[in-house]
C-alpha cells in the first residue's frame, strides 16, 4: 500500500469492520469505481478486506455509497463530505424518532395486555362468585346448625 498514510490505512480498516457487521450476501451496493464512475454490484462475501461480487473482488468498503438503495457510508465521520454527515444526522434523528414511537406503541400495547389479563382475572372471579351464589342459594336437605 505504497503512498497511503498509516492513518488512511487505519480508517480503511475501520470502514471494513463496520461493513462486515452490516453487509449480507445478496445486498446490492452502489459503489464508486476507479476514475470516478459509479456502479451497482451484488455483495457475495469477503476476500480479506475486499468485497467479492460476481464480477469483481477489488471493491473496498470505503467506496460504498448505498446499500440496497439506501445511502450508506462506512467511513469515519471525519472522512465524509459535509452533505453525507448532514444526511446521516437527519437519518439518525428520524431513526431515533421512529424508535421512540415504536417504544411508546409497545408500552401502550403492554398496558392493554395487562388490562386484558386483569379483566380476565376479574371475569374468572365473577364467574366463581356466580357459581358460589348458586351453590348457596340451592335448598339443602341437610340440617345445618347455626
Amino acid at each position: 500500500m505504497a503512498g497511503m498514510s498509516e492513518e488512511r490505512i487505519a480508517a480503511g480498516k475501520r470502514a471494513t469492520e463496520r461493513a462486515r457487521a452490516v453487509l449480507k450476501p445478496g445486498d446490492r451496493l452502489l459503489v464508486t469505481k476507479c476514475g470516478g464512475g459509479k456502479g451497482t454490484v451484488t455483495f457475495q462475501g469477503w476476500d480479506k478486506d475486499w468485497i467479492v461480487t460476481p464480477s469483481r473482488n477489488d471493491v473496498h468498503a470505503s467506496h460504498i455509497l448505498k446499500v440496497n438503495g439506501k445511502p450508506a457510508s462506512f467511513l469515519d465521520d471525519t472522512d465524509q463530505p459535509d452533505w453525507v454527515r448532514t444526511l446521516e444526522r437527519r437519518l439518525s434523528e428520524a431513526q431515533r424518532d421512529a424508535a421512540l414511537q415504536r417504544a411508546l406503541a409497545d408500552q401502550r400495547l403492554n398496558e392493554l395486555r395487562r388490562l386484558q389479563r386483569r379483566g380476565d382475572a376479574i371475569g374468572a372471579i365473577l364467574t366463581g362468585l356466580h357459581g358460589l351464589t348458586e351453590l348457596l342459594d340451592e335448598p339443602s336437605d341437610e340440617d345445618v346448625p347455626f
